[in-house]
């Protein structure tokens, strides 16, 4: 019984404070259910070092994200923006090999491209900065999801026929089930008739994306291995827009 007790107590407190803040800024719940849209490139590709025979690059990693975001008006000066989305993350792989041993009409250069997708849980504290409150400072915790894949091994490598020259680049790969990050950004409301909302951030991650190890060999009896990792930094833009809120003319 003293457990329903705090269970009612707790609903009646929580009902309150939300009934409060809804008045205060006249609105609906549905006027504060936005659409957002996020494009943002990863930064912070790092690996042991490599023979002078082979390259192993990261041409790129981008991710855009879809979600859905819910913006509270806490006070005059602070807002709360809470959102969950789905992000899609590429990346692009490069490996060329410099040998002179090597015939690239043989063995052709190789590259390759990976996807993933995450559940992003983020909660964007906005503080206005200008008189008008349309001009926001943003900082946000966010949580990254994603399904658990703990191992997986990759390979790349050839024969020169003509020589006899051969090489193999095997990598083990690892993510993360869980990854924390933090944002800091600035977001500005724009002034049209729907509410919309443009911003810009850097994201700083906790822990990789993704992660393993690597061995290199080839017929000269050059062996190296070591290991790699994906940080997930990111930086970039994004966008809101809220449907059924109208700003006043």
């Amino acid at each position: 019984m003293k457990i329903i007790r705090k269970i009612i107590a707790a609903s009646i407190i929580l009902a309150a404070f939300v009934t409060q803040a809804q008045q205060e800024e006249n609105r609906s719940f549905i006027q504060n259910i936005g659409i957002k849209i996020n494009y943002a490139r990863n930064h912070n590709f790092k690996r042991d070092a490599l023979p002078p025979q082979l390259k192993w690059e990261l041409l790129n990693t981008t991710t855009a994200r879809l979600g859905l975001s819910y913006d509270w008006k806490r006070n005059k000066k602070l807002n709360y923006n809470f959102n969950i989305s789905i992000d899609w993350l590429t990346d692009k792989n490069r490996y060329l090999i410099n040998d002179t041993d090597f015939d690239e009409n043989i063995i052709e250069r190789k590259s390759g491209a990976n996807g993933y997708v995450y559940f992003i849980l983020e909660t964007q504290l906005l503080y206005e900065l200008n008189k008008k409150g349309n001009l926001h400072a943003m900082i946000a915790p966010q949580i990254n999801y994603r399904l658990f894949n703990d191992e997986g091994s990759s390979g790349l490598g050839g024969t020169n026929t003509l020589n006899g020259y051969n090489f193999r680049l095997s990598t083990v790969d690892r993510n993360r089930i869980i990854r924390p990050s933090l944002a800091l950004g600035i977001q500005y409301d724009l002034p049209t008739k729907t509410k919309m909302r443009l911003g810009a951030f850097y994201s700083y991650s906790f822990t990789p994306i993704y992660f393993g190890e690597f061995t290199y060999q080839n017929s000269n009896a050059v062996t190296v291995s070591g290991e790699w990792e994906q940080k997930g930094h990111q930086a970039g833009i994004t966008f809101q827009i809220f449907p059924f809120f109208k700003n006043k003319k």
